[in-house]
Formats: C-alpha cells, sequence, structure tokens
C-alpha cells in the first residue's frame, strides 16, 4: 500500500510541476535514465500490455496511431497504424530446406534459379513465378518489396511474357499495364495464342482468354501448359488450403511473415481492362483447381488482404492475371 501511495503522489507531483520524466520501480535507490521519460525497473517482475480478445480490440474507438496491445485470440502483440499490425505471433519466418539446393529451369525465354522452401510438410519454389532470382526472399525488406511479387499469369496460359508485370514509371492504381501494345481483345482457339499480349476486356461469359475451353492446361507435372519446372506444378485447391489453416492469422501479414512462403500481396489484373487492382494491398494466388459448380468454371484461388478473410474460393475468373507458386509433384 505505502508503494502505491508513493507512486501516486510521485504522478502528482509530476503533474502539478509538468515534469516529464516517470520511474516505476520496486527497489529503493535506483535512478532514471536522464533519456527516457518513463522507466519500468524490476528484477522479478514484467510489463504487462493490455490482453483484449478480438472483438474487444475492434470496438476501440478512434484508436491512436502506435497503441499497442496483446490479441488473447490470437496470441499476438499488435500495433495499430491505420490498421492492426502483428510484430510478434507464435512464430516467425524460419526457411527449413527441403532438401534440393536449388532448382535451375526456363523461365520467359531465360535461364533462372530459384531456391526451395518447406511448409507443412511440402516442398515449394521459395519465390512465385517471375520473382526477382537474384534476391534471397530472407532479404525482403517487407510486406511492400516488389521484388517479391513476380508475375500475373491468366489461368492456363504459358509463360509466354502475357503474365509479366512489371510497373512503368509513375505507374498509378487503375492506369493500363505498359501501354496498349500488352494488350488484345482476341480470344484463340489455341493452347498456346503466339504471342506475349494480355488477352482482355471479355465482359460475358465465359471469361477466358480460349475459346472454346479447355480444363486439362494445368492439370498437374503433365498439364498442357504446366508453367513451373519439370517435376512441380501448380498447386491444387487442397494443397494451399493445408497452407492458409498453418496461419495464425489469416491476413496478408500472416502470408508474408509466419508462412515460410512468403506469400506477398502482388494484386491481379482484371479481366475486362487489364489493370492492376490491389497491387500491394491483396494477393491472388491460382491453384490448378476448377469450380465446376460456377457457370463460368472459375478457377480456384487462395486470396489474402489487410482483413482477417483469407480465403480459397473460386471466384476469380480465368481470364484474370494472378500469382503462382509452385510445389513438388
Amino acid at each position: 500500500m505505502k508503494k502505491i501511495l508513493v507512486f501516486v503522489f510521485l504522478i502528482s507531483v509530476c503533474s502539478l510541476y509538468s515534469y516529464t520524466q516517470v520511474i516505476i520501480s520496486d527497489k529503493e535507490g535506483v535512478s532514471l535514465h536522464p533519456s527516457a521519460v518513463l522507466e519500468i525497473n524490476s528484477d522479478d517482475k514484467g510489463f504487462l500490455l493490455p490482453r483484449l480478445t478480438v472483438a474487444q480490440r475492434n470496438s476501440i474507438e478512434n484508436p491512436e496511431s502506435s497503441l499497442i496491445i496483446f490479441n488473447t485470440d490470437r496470441s499476438c502483440i499488435e500495433i495499430w497504424i491505420d490498421e492492426w499490425y502483428q510484430f510478434w505471433c507464435l512464430e516467425e519466418y524460419d526457411p527449413v530446406d527441403c532438401g534440393v539446393d536449388g532448382v535451375t529451369f526456363m523461365y520467359n525465354g531465360e535461364e533462372v534459379t530459384y531456391g526451395t522452401v518447406e511448409s507443412q510438410g511440402r516442398c515449394w519454389l521459395d519465390r512465385n513465378l517471375g520473382a526477382c532470382p537474384d534476391t534471397d526472399p530472407a532479404d525482403y525488406t517487407g510486406i511492400g518489396d516488389d521484388r517479391a511479387y513476380g508475375d500475373l499469369f491468366q489461368w492456363g496460359r504459358l509463360d509466354d511474357g502475357h503474365q509479366i508485370a512489371d510497373c512503368p514509371e509513375g505507374y498509378e492504381e487503375g492506369d493500363p499495364l505498359c501501354g496498349d501494345d500488352r494488350f488484345t481483345r482476341d480470344t484463340t482457339d489455341e493452347d498456346v495464342p503466339g504471342h506475349d499480349k494480355f488477352i482482355f476486356n471479355r465482359t460475358t461469359s465465359p471469361f477466358d482468354w480460349r475459346i472454346p475451353r479447355s480444363h486439362d492446361l494445368w492439370q498437374g507435372v503433365n498439364g498442357d501448359n504446366n508453367p513451373c519446372p519439370d517435376g512441380w506444378r501448380v498447386p491444387t485447391e487442397e494443397e494451399l488450403q493445408v497452407e492458409l489453416d498453418s496461419w495464425p492469422i489469416k491476413n496478408k501479414h500472416a502470408a508474408f511473415d509466419f508462412s515460410p512462403l512468403r506469400l506477398s500481396p502482388a494484386g491481379q489484373r482484371q479481366h475486362f481492362s487489364g489493370n492492376f487492382f490491389g497491387y500491394g494491398e491483396r494477393g491472388y494466388y491460382w491453384t490448378s483447381t476448377i469450380d465446376f459448380g460456377n457457370a463460368s468454371k472459375a478457377g480456384k484461388r487462395l486470396y489474402f488482404g489487410h482483413l482477417d478473410n483469407a480465403v480459397i474460393g473460386g471466384t476469380l475468373q480465368r481470364i484474370n492475371g494472378a500469382t503462382v507458386r509452385c510445389i513438388e509433384n
């Protein structure tokens, strides 16, 4: 009780005289460090953050930037900076060598070498198709590092150049990508269109770049247009669901910071314009699985954004551009 009264008295004095430094200690004779506005000092006790559930956290009105809590639903320390960010959770990124030093293959006409990473008992390439081959994923500077993004494929197409997603200087959301010479409105009846253009502006069903449609282009390592190295393929819906289920939270921060795959939010290219959407904010990762219950036979994809609502679903039309991450067969 005496310590509490002393502490209250000190706070009162600080307020009265506008003194800007405070020390809280259960020991006598401890001096406040001159660089600190507040110091907490103890040899056998810790500092407890406010402990809130997700519902309690979401009920905070107008949180101030840098507000910190411990989220008891997710076992995460979280900080508010325009949205809630997790900077410590159950585990941190720690890539595991799955037994292969690297995979060398031809991509978009050039030889590249990607590393490998293990997650949930499966071996994956350590970066998205089209991601910078010279940057180790462990060296990515954060979720906004566009060296991690890679290219955006239309479902079922090869790496024929249509997928290249390099932004022109001064690109802004909604601008066409790389100029009109990168697009065509003409669909094809061939598995390989014979050009490197993104086929777009399909505003009516079946929302595909190939008419008539083919469902076998990305089915397994022997898929007609499998864009992955030999022995690798586009993952199935079930395989990406296992990965998603392992995340402590279901958003873009978990996808990048806590999944060994370091999945990044490269956005998508829209079928009606070829424009970027969600660049740096949302991730759309193709699976090889087709939603045959959907009238347009859409390709199923993993989606994640800043909310806790990552999901595998079949709402992305095959003519859209999305990210590909290859899994070992």
